[in-house]
């Protein structure tokens, strides 16, 4: 947000340089009907009174007194000594002031409202922080535990998090047949990397696109987060991997060594397909070791909906 903020003052200031160097040029070059420009006319007063030649000083204090009057017209203000003395210059300084009325005025209140957005979003994290803080201290955790829980907890207010379709309320407003070949867009060049949906969408593409729309949900996993755990029932149903990595841990009781496994789970693969079609307990924990986007098929929407087609 910040950066949004810089990104808009850029904008300001590189317009107002843009009408400055066309100023600069209208006083030096542009044909006049009076018999002067600004350039010529502009008394350049010192602190004794006496007058200096305002075209004998340097190229850079001619660009900086243009930019000045430029940004004066575009935020409704003037300078004083400076002001257009033919027709062109009338025009350009008219046009500057319409200019300022309908964008500039527009641009400025874009910046209050986003570095308000910015001050208020900080202010509610340092007040989650701090009351974080008053609760490790009133609970009297240790200090080397409070200090990772907080680390943990600012790394993750400060991370900018994925849209799922549950933050886009507009999308609330689509017919359920458009939603579905919306989501069908966005998910089947990654769905299409297992056998079964890849099946189904050759014999009845209805089916996936229904699938799409109404069976999958997402999931987004901070890294450090449990998918699931040892022991735990899979009631959620399968999991596909969209986009990160998780380390999947089989437990000892379950491999030939007696020992725990660890496998790396990456993009485009899946666990938990069994908990479609049986009641099943996971034997191994699964953890995020980076940001992860899931696609979640849960058992009892995914079955009805192929079995529905």
């Amino acid at each position: 947000m910040l950066f949004q903020g810089a990104k808009i003052f850029l904008a300001i200031l590189w317009m107002n340089h843009v009408l400055c160097c066309t100023w600069y040029f209208i006083g030096r070059h542009a044909p006049t009907d009076t018999g002067g420009s600004w350039f010529e006319t502009v008394a350049q007063i010192d602190s004794e009174g006496s007058v200096t030649d305002f075209q004998s000083l340097g190229s850079l204090y001619h660009y900086f007194t243009a930019f000045h009057w430029t940004f004066s017209q575009l935020t409704a203000g003037g300078l004083e000594r400076l002001a257009p003395v033919n027709t062109v210059e009338r025009l350009f300084n008219i046009f500057c002031l319409i200019f300022g009325l309908l964008f500039m005025s527009s641009l400025v209140s874009l910046l209050s409202a986003t570095m308000t957005q910015f001050f208020m979003q900080r202010q509610d994290q340092v007040q989650k922080l701090r009351e974080l803080r008053q609760f490790l201290l009133q609970k009297a955790v240790t200090p080397k535990m409070a200090l990772r829980v907080q680390r943990q907890v600012a790394e993750r207010l400060n991370k900018k998090k994925k849209l799922t379709d549950k933050d886009v309320p507009a999308l609330a407003m689509l017919s359920s047949n458009l939603r579905s070949e919306l989501h069908y867009e966005i998910l089947q060049p990654q769905i299409m990397k297992h056998p079964l949906l890849r099946l189904c969408d050759g014999v009845d593409l209805e089916t996936v696109q229904s699938l799409c729309g109404e069976g999958i949900d997402f999931r987004l996993l901070s890294p450090g987060d449990n998918l699931f755990e040892f022991g735990q029932q899979a009631d959620e149903g399968m999991y596909f991997v969209s986009s990160g990595k998780l380390r999947y841990t089989l437990k000892s009781v379950y491999t030939r060594q007696h020992m725990d496994i660890q496998e790396t789970v990456g993009e485009h693969s899946w666990l938990c397909e069994v908990a479609l079609w049986t009641r099943w307990s996971h034997t191994g924990t699964a953890q995020a070791v980076m940001p992860c986007e899931l696609l979640v098929f849960p058992t009892e929407k995914t079955l009805s909906l192929l079995f529905k087609h």
